[in-house]
């Protein structure tokens, strides 16, 4: 077993490279866009028209999104949702957690199972499933 000075291993340079070159990739997939959404904020012109590169700048399109009262009810709305989404969800995972860890309920392996299952379950199959079952042709619990 030899030991080499840190630095010396052929695979540290590659590695670090391919670490930068990943960086570097990731930041142009999202910094790019990010600053040509921003900078698209600003402007009234659309992207490809002579204005649109010129350094003028404008809130309008944020004076319009803003006054516009179906941003508001929008807004309102997701709110709203979000918050009813967690408080319901933090009640029926809190009840469930209690009888699991402070009742001698049975069943308790399989709620165990069903709580780390969940978690490995891509949300594609969740959005599916909601989907099907309230379907008007062949739902399962239309209503």
């Amino acid at each position: 077993m030899s030991h080499r000075p840190p630095g010396s291993d052929p695979l540290t340079h590659e590695t670090r490279f391919a670490k930068t070159a990943d960086g570097v990739f990731l930041a142009y997939q999202v910094v790019v866009p990010f600053l040509m959404i921003v900078w698209t904020s600003f402007k009234t012109a659309r992207p490809g028209e002579p204005e649109f590169l010129e350094f003028t700048f404008t809130l309008a399109n944020y004076i319009r999104a803003f006054d516009s009262p179906s941003f508001w009810r929008t807004t309102t709305n997701t709110l709203t949702f979000a918050l009813a989404s967690t408080l319901l969800a933090f009640v029926i995972g809190a009840f469930i957690a209690w009888v699991v860890e402070r009742t001698n309920t049975p069943l308790k392996p399989l709620a165990y199972l069903t709580a780390i299952v969940s978690l490995g379950t891509p949300y594609i199959l969740y959005v599916g499933a909601s989907m099907h079952m309230s379907s008007t042709t062949d739902a399962m619990c239309s209503v």
